[in-house]
C-alpha cells in the first residue's frame, strides 16, 4: 500500500494526520556572554599590570645611581615608551617592537647595576 502524497492542503491545515516535527531545545548561550566578559576582564587586568610595571620601572630608573650614564638614560627612555605607547593606540606599534628588541639590553643593564651595587 502506498502512502498518499502530501498536498498543500495538508501542509496548510491545522488538523494534519502527520505528527509535527520534534523540536530540539536551543543550546544554552550563557557561556558566550560570560566567556567574552572573562576574556575582556583578563585583557584589562593584563594591561593594568603592564602599566603598573612601566610606572614602577620609571620610578626605579629615576632613583638609580646610573641614571646620568647612557645605561640609565636607556632605561628611562624604555620606561617612558612603555608608559606612553598604549595611549597612542594600535597605530603606533613601533615603540612596542622597540621594547621587545631592547629587552635583553635592559635586563643586562639591570643585572649589571645590581651586581655593581
Amino acid at each position: 500500500m502506498t502512502e498518499p502524497a502530501i498536498t498543500t492542503d495538508d501542509v496548510n491545515s491545522l488538523n494534519s494526520d502527520h505528527s509535527p516535527l520534534a523540536e530540539t531545545p536551543a543550546p544554552l548561550r550563557v557561556w558566550k556572554f560570560w566567556g567574552t566578559a572573562l576574556w575582556g576582564l583578563l585583557i584589562f587586568v593584563a594591561m593594568f599590570v603592564g602599566q603598573v610595571g612601566a610606572i614602577l620601572l620609571l620610578i626605579g630608573t629615576w632613583m638609580l645611581p646610573l641614571r646620568k650614564t647612557w645605561r640609565g638614560i636607556v632605561l628611562f627612555v624604555w620606561a617612558l615608551i612603555a608608559i606612553t605607547s598604549p595611549l597612542f593606540g594600535w597605530m603606533f606599534l613601533f615603540p612596542w617592537g622597540l621594547l621587545a628588541l631592547s629587552l635583553p639590553l635592559v635586563v643586562w643593564i639591570l643585572y649589571d647595576a645590581r651586581r655593581r651595587a
